[in-house]
């Protein structure tokens, strides 16, 4: 459990900090103390701040704990020093951890990776894998994912359960969108990413900046300019949304450094056929018109503030209006999750309810059976049946048990 959960890794916004000249040394630098430049697009404000210390929602990631809670357990542990085992309270601290389970073993090795990609180096299998985790989590670590996956499940099943506390329905559906961010994770890197070629961008003289959503949606290869609606983004991609089989290529940028960002391109049928992996390296370092696309795309999905290497490239961006065009939030979801959405095969994610089933044993804890409802309507008429059957399909465990807190 971590108090701040970073929507992009500390130690990758630090890769876009400002290094002076001879400074640069990868194996002596804590990327997560590095100080870059925030831009604040919302109060116009431009600060050096130390990378960790920003770009975090506070338990966007874990399970159960409201902000409040967040406070007294850290007050607890600064008292305690323990963890009574994974516990607080009685309740069990991060049951859906994702941090052990994707986050933390992908961001131990991304750096190596990033390094690799700086000096044009193949990746093998293992190292590609690295790569493709990293991208796929962007998909999923940020509020965009909490809400599409909350507005996927069907919460109001939990009204028909008794005995749950309105307490205990917020826990089963935080749990169950921690449980489906996972799940969602998953089809992103094994079946979702298939999808795409990777062009690996390389700007030696580190001009790229990182928002702070880490990913952003891209039409190409056409340039703003070339789209219909007069340049304006929200109407280009309204477009898309209303006929998905128009012809338009839709890719994601990632900027890992100031010197790469990597590109994601639909293959054609045939590449997906073939399972082609494609990783091809383009130097745009004198190309200041292809280095201005990636970081105009990368301003307009921020949602608070972008970093940047330099105190001219911000200057630049925010004298030229860049900062004032941004992607409509809904829109940004959409596109995040575009894949599951126009997606019609029977395989495709559906956000399900998770009850925890673990049993605790803490004194002031029962387990709620919800299930012998359900037994009784399976034994029911043919109706009560197929109700009772298409209840339990809305639920991913068949065991349905939930730990609810007693009453005071």
């Amino acid at each position: 459990m971590l108090r701040k959960d970073h929507i992009v890794p500390a130690s990758i916004i630090g890769r876009f900090g400002y290094l002076p000249e001879g400074e640069y040394r990868e194996n002596k630098i804590n990327w997560r103390r590095q100080e870059v430049l925030k831009r604040d697009i919302r109060e116009n404000k431009t600060e050096c701040v130390t990378a960790e210390d920003i770009g975090y929602s506070v338990g966007e990631q874990d399970a159960n704990f409201t902000p409040k809670e967040f406070d007294e357990i850290s007050k607890y542990y600064k008292d305690q020093k323990i963890m009574d085992n994974g516990y607080y309270k009685g309740y069990k601290i991060d049951p859906i951890d994702l941090d052990k389970n994707i986050f933390h073993k992908t961001e131990r090795s991304i750096g190596d990776i990033i390094n690799l990609l700086e000096m044009h180096k193949e990746l093998d299998e293992g190292r590609f894998g690295i790569l493709v985790s990293y991208i796929a989590q962007m998909f999923v670590r940020s509020p965009f994912a909490r809400e599409f996956i909350k507005g996927s499940l069907r919460t109001d099943i939990l009204e028909m359960v008794e005995g749950l506390t309105q307490e205990d329905k917020e826990n089963i559906i935080r749990n169950s969108i921690q449980v489906n961010r996972e799940r969602l994770y998953e089809m992103y890197e094994s079946k979702y990413l298939e999808r795409y070629k990777f062009r690996i961008l390389v700007d030696n003289k580190r001009r790229f900046v990182l928002s702070d959503l880490g990913i952003s949606p891209w039409f190409m290869p056409m340039g703003i300019e070339d789209l219909p609606g007069g340049g304006d983004i929200n109407f280009v991609y309204r477009l898309y949304i209303n006929n998905p089989k128009a012809e338009y290529g839709v890719g994601y940028c990632i900027p890992l450094s100031g010197k790469v960002v990597v590109v994601l391109i639909p293959k054609s049928f045939e590449e997906w056929e073939m399972g082609v992996r494609n990783i091809e390296y383009v130097n745009i370092s004198e190309s200041r018109k292809k280095i201005d696309v990636m970081n105009v795309n990368a301003i307009h999905t921020a949602q608070n503030f972008y970093v940047a290497p330099s105190e001219d490239l911000i200057n630049f961006y925010s004298q030229n209006e860049v900062e004032s065009t941004r992607m409509n939030p809904l829109i940004l979801r959409y596109f995040l999750f575009r894949d599951y959405i126009e997606d019609e095969s029977p395989g495709s994610f559906k956000a399900s309810l998770h009850i925890n089933d673990e049993r605790v044993g803490k004194e002031g804890f029962q387990a709620l059976d919800i299930n012998k409802r359900v037994k009784d309507l399976l034994k029911g008429s043919s109706d009560e049946i197929s109700f009772a059957k298409e209840w339990l399909s809305y639920f991913r465990n068949s065991l349905l048990r939930y730990i609810g807190k007693l009453e005071d």
